[in-house]
């Protein structure tokens, strides 16, 4: 009896072990990918970092691999190329996402091919909504601001022109404030 009790301790620690390690894996390759700049605003690094993140982090229904809690914003503000949209739906299909950025406060690099998609999109509802489009923030906080103010008559639906919002608020919490 002491001895199954023995072996069934051993399997229980080595378990709990190889969590740990995985945790410790996640939140190392999640430091690798990102600059979390709080506990719901990340901000990723770079292009191989896009990429790569999308794979590791998100699984195929959207659900985050990483070590909780998922980020709610994330921000990623390079340019972007039409091979690079089948990345960013990815990232727009992680279930706990508020809004994905690829624009900043006065940068939106990729306002050409967001266009060009969003008109492609624009043609099928059902298509804009599948690839969560609501959830993409790619506008700057001037061209933003124009969209709202035009109210009924913006391109944009009220769903993503509050994502836009929404995330201007949010990214400005994390501006050095200058002073005169």
């Amino acid at each position: 009896m002491t001895k199954i009790s023995s072996s069934i301790f051993l399997s229980f620690i080595y378990g709990l072990i190889a969590w740990n390690i995985a945790l410790g894996n996640s939140k190392a390759m999640q430091d690798d990918y990102f600059d979390q700049k709080d506990q719901t605003f990340w901000v990723l690094k770079n292009k191989i970092a896009f990429k790569e993140a999308s794979e590791i982090l998100i699984d195929d229904e959207g659900n985050w691999k990483g070590q909780p809690p998922a980020p709610q914003y994330i921000k990623f503000v390079q340019e972007l190329t039409e091979g690079d949209i089948p990345t960013l739906i990815r990232w727009l299909s992680l279930k706990d996402l508020t809004c994905f950025s690829i624009a900043g406060q006065y940068e939106q690099p990729n306002l050409e091919l967001i266009l060009t998609w969003f008109s492609t999109l624009s043609e099928d509802q059902e298509k804009l909504q599948s690839v969560h489009f609501n959830k993409l923030a790619w506008l700057n906080f001037k061209t933003m601001s124009n969209q709202r103010a035009r109210g009924e008559a913006s391109i944009l639906s009220p769903d993503s022109l509050e994502t836009h919002r929404a995330f201007q608020m949010a990214d400005s919490h994390h501006f050095p404030i200058e002073t005169h």
